[in-house]
């Protein structure tokens, strides 16, 4: 279940402490990741810029164990809070932040995690994939980003092993250009095309970017 960017830094961490012997730190990078203020909305939205497409149609909102059917652990109260975005006929939703802390020419990978709103309370899910349009303006978007359906492996009723619910799991990569840049989430495939059902309830959480150690660099 590992990706690229996390097999190349752990060959890079066996090599340094178990073959080569070293006692130093390997990696310069701080462990603790702060480009993106509260990417679980754990404070709701306010530390995000919304813009609405209708009034009502981007919220906070909880749900117990949803953390847990996303993979979270320890198993507790981490990931139960999200955005929700419920797609308009009239405009994209788009809720957005300016990102910290990066550094010009660095390469960084995005994770973010959507789900089905109504899938999840009626305790019912599909196989499908939510659309969900990321921009990062100030920075070079690099090819080869996914959208990409997972199951959950444990969580709450009705959710089981054999009955799971399906999210989707967003990644792309950006060379920042400077310190800061602008992430955006909108619930349309493009500002022209909603892309997806009118009326989804579109929730999003799990908003993790982080450094990538590229092959020869210097950690």
């Amino acid at each position: 279940y590992v990706d690229e960017e996390i097999l190349h830094c752990m060959g890079r961490l066996l090599r340094h402490y178990a073959i080569e012997g070293k006692t130093d730190r390997m990696l310069s990078d701080p462990y603790e990741l702060k480009h993106v203020v509260d990417p679980d909305f754990g404070e709701g939205l306010a530390r995000w810029q919304v813009a609405a497409a209708e009034p009502g149609s981007v919220n906070a909102a909880t749900f117990t164990g949803y953390g847990q059917l996303q993979g979270r652990y320890p198993v507790g109260t981490m990931g139960d809070t999200f955005a929700v975005m419920t797609r308009s006929a009239k405009a994209p939703n788009v809720i957005s932040q300016p990102l910290q802390g990066l550094t010009p020419g660095r390469l960084y990978s995005l994770k973010v995690f959507t789900g089905d709103h109504a899938d999840l309370r009626a305790g019912e899910s599909r196989k499908d994939v939510q659309v969900l349009a990321i921009t990062v303006d100030g920075a070079e978007v690099q090819p080869g980003g996914f959208s990409h359906p997972f199951r959950s492996i444990r969580g709450p009723a009705a959710f089981t092993k054999d009955k799971p619910f399906w999210m989707t799991y967003h990644w792309l990569r950006f060379r920042a250009t400077g310190p800061t840049a602008t992430l955006g989430l909108s619930d349309w495939a493009t500002p022209g095309d909603p892309g997806g059902p009118i009326g989804q309830q579109t929730m999003v959480n799990f908003i993790e970017l982080q450094p990538v150690l590229e092959p020869g660099a210097q950690p």
